[in-house]
C-alpha cells in the first residue's frame, strides 16, 4: 500500500516537472520582451510624429516610468502595479510606488504628457502618488502638461497628481503641515510654473491634485476623492474651470470638510463653470460646509459654478476677498 502511494506521488511530481519544462520558451526573453510581459499590452498604433513613448523599462521595481523628454510624450500602455509576489511571474518582486510616483517628470521643463486614454494606477497599494515631479530641493520644473487619461490612487494619503518640485507634499500631507509650511511665504515668491492638468479622470483616497506655483491650470477634469479636499493649489493666478469635483462624505465627517477646492496665496484666481458634488450616506444626509476655501487670496473671481449638497459656496479667511456671480446652490 505504501509503495503504491509512493509511485503515484512520484508520477504526479514527474508530470509537474515535465509541464514546467514545456512552459520554458526555447529562446530566453530579451530584457525588453520580459518588461513588455509585465504590464497590459502596449498600443500597436503609430504615435504622432515626434512623440516619445513612455513605457515600463523593466527591473524589479514598481511598474513605473520617468518622463525626461522636453516635448511631447505619449503613454503607450496602462500602468498597473502588481503585488510583492505575483503568481504570473513567480520570481518577481514588486513594491509600492509610494510618494515617488508611478510616472515621474525627471528634471525636465516644457514637457507634454499625453496619457492617450490609459490608466495610471497604484492599485493594489495604498497611499501612493500617481504622477509627480522629482523632488529637488531648490529647483522647480516649469511648463508641464498632463492630459487625456485616468489616474487611480487609493488610500488615505493617496494623491493623484502632485506638481511641486520644491516641496515633499506627501510628507506634509501625512504630518498635517500643509498650511504651516506656507505661513511665511508671500505671493511674489511663487515662480511661474504654468502647470496644466486637463481632461483627466482622477480617483483618489486623499487628494486629487496638489500644485504649487503661479499661473497653473486645472481644466475639464472629473476628480473624485474619499478625502476632504479634492484639489489644493498654492500660488497666484490659477485657473480652475470646467471641472466636476465629487467628494464622498463619510458618516464620520459630520459636515467638517475644509472644502472641495482649497486655494492659498491665490491672488487673481479664476474659478468658473465647475460643478461641486458632495455624496453622503442615505442615512445621515450630511452636507459639506463649503465648496471653496480661500486662504490669503485676493481678487478671486468665482462665477457660474453649480454646488450640490453643500451649505455655502465660499469660506475665506479675514485677508481674502472674492467676487461671486452667477453661481447656483442646489
Amino acid at each position: 500500500m505504501q509503495r503504491s502511494k509512493a509511485i503515484k506521488l512520484s508520477a504526479i511530481v514527474l508530470l509537474f516537472l515535465l509541464d514546467g519544462c514545456n512552459s520554458i520558451p526555447e529562446q530566453p526573453y530579451s530584457h525588453e520582451a520580459w518588461a513588455e510581459s509585465q504590464h497590459p499590452p502596449s498600443d500597436r498604433i503609430t504615435l504622432p510624429e515626434g512623440c516619445k513613448p513612455v513605457k515600463y523599462g523593466g527591473g524589479y521595481i514598481p511598474i513605473r516610468a520617468t518622463v525626461d523628454f522636453a516635448g511631447e510624450n505619449c503613454v503607450v500602455h496602462d500602468f498597473i502595479q502588481r503585488k510583492a509576489r505575483d503568481l504570473i511571474d513567480r520570481t518577481s518582486r514588486r513594491s509600492n510606488p509610494g510618494t515617488n510616483g508611478v510616472l515621474i517628470f525627471y528634471r525636465i521643463n516644457n514637457a507634454d504628457l499625453d496619457l492617450r486614454n490609459h490608466l495610471i494606477s497604484s492599485t493594489p497599494f495604498d497611499d501612493a502618488v500617481g504622477i509627480t515631479t522629482m523632488y529637488m530641493a531648490g529647483n522647480t520644473s516649469i511648463n508641464l502638461r498632463i492630459h487625456n487619461g485616468t489616474v487611480i490612487t487609493p488610500g488615505t494619503f493617496g494623491v493623484g497628481i502632485t506638481l511641486a518640485s520644491i516641496l515633499n507634499f506627501e510628507y506634509l500631507l501625512k504630518q498635517n503641515l500643509e498650511d504651516k509650511h506656507f505661513d511665511d511665504l508671500s505671493v511674489s515668491s511663487y515662480k511661474s510654473t504654468r502647470y496644466t492638468a486637463e481632461n483627466l479622470h482622477i480617483q483618489s483616497g486623499g487628494r486629487g491634485i496638489i500644485m504649487s506655483g503661479a499661473d497653473n491650470v486645472v481644466r475639464n477634469n472629473v476628480i473624485e476623492v474619499d478625502g476632504k479636499v479634492a484639489v489644493y493649489l498654492y500660488g497666484p493666478r490659477p485657473i480652475i474651470e470646467g471641472n466636476t469635483f465629487i467628494i464622498k462624505l463619510s458618516d464620520k465627517d459630520k459636515a467638517t470638510l475644509p472644502a472641495a477646492l482649497k486655494l492659498r496665496d491665490a491672488d487673481g484666481a479664476i474659478i468658473r463653470n465647475n460643478r461641486f458634488i458632495v455624496q453622503s450616506s442615505a442615512f445621515t444626509k450630511n452636507k459639506a460646509e463649503a465648496a471653496i476655501n480661500l486662504l490669503s487670496s485676493n481678487n478671486v473671481l468665482i462665477e457660474n459654478n453649480i454646488v450640490e449638497n453643500t451649505s455655502t459656496l465660499l469660506r475665506k479667511d479675514e485677508v481674502s476677498n472674492a467676487t461671486e456671480r452667477g453661481n447656483q446652490m442646489k
